[in-house]
């Protein structure tokens, strides 16, 4: 992994930084010259080093995507706060099962298995919580149910001409199953498209 000054980082990286709650485990590594642990406040001490996300093995789920957010280092795509109040599905990063299905770093992970780069969570259902709506890295959405593993991609006229996400999810969610019959089935270990 690379690692930089603090003082060099941007907004959007120092953010993402301490997200991944990576903050504690690099002022443990960290000394400053005379063998103290360093400041806890990173804009106090610029030779504090950190961690970026930018080791050439692993691909950053989502590249600059300003809808992927990180839930301790586990990429997801966060809705409104105001979306998810009326929502019976759950966008909360808890509910999402981002450890099991979704880490990036893991040998298995379900873009892994269905060569799918960037696919990462976007709502559960939650009382039932076996079927998920997920985004790729190209923003093409997926339907994926746990229980059968089958993973579908909802076709472009489902997906596209909304003013936000949040407009198209809904879209989803009240047509599902109309756009869950007009899918296309991605299966494992194909050719990446």
């Amino acid at each position: 992994m690379a690692l930089a000054p603090i003082a060099q980082m941007d907004l959007n990286s120092a953010a993402r930084f301490a997200m991944e709650g990576k903050w504690c485990e690099t002022l443990k590594q960290s000394r400053d010259s005379e063998g103290s642990v360093a400041s806890s406040d990173p804009s106090n001490d610029t030779n504090t080093l950190v961690e970026l996300w930018s080791d050439a093995d692993v691909p950053k789920p989502g590249g600059d995507d300003p809808d992927v957010q990180f839930y301790h280092g586990l990429p997801y795509i966060q809705l409104s706060d105001e979306y998810n109040k009326r929502l019976c599905w759950s966008n909360n990063p808890i509910d999402l099962k981002l450890p099991t299905y979704f880490n990036p770093n893991q040998e298995l992970s379900l873009a892994k298995d269905f060569n799918v780069q960037g696919l990462c969570p976007v709502l559960t259902e939650k009382d039932d919580c076996e079927v998920f709506i997920l985004r790729d890295a190209k923003c093409r959405y997926y339907l994926w149910d746990e229980w059968d593993g089958h993973l579908l991609r909802f076709q472009k006229k489902w997906v596209e001409g909304f003013p936000s996400k949040e407009k198209m999810i809904m879209n989803l969610i009240c047509n599902l199953t109309w756009a869950q019959q007009d899918t296309d089935v991605i299966s494992c270990d194909r050719e990446e498209d």
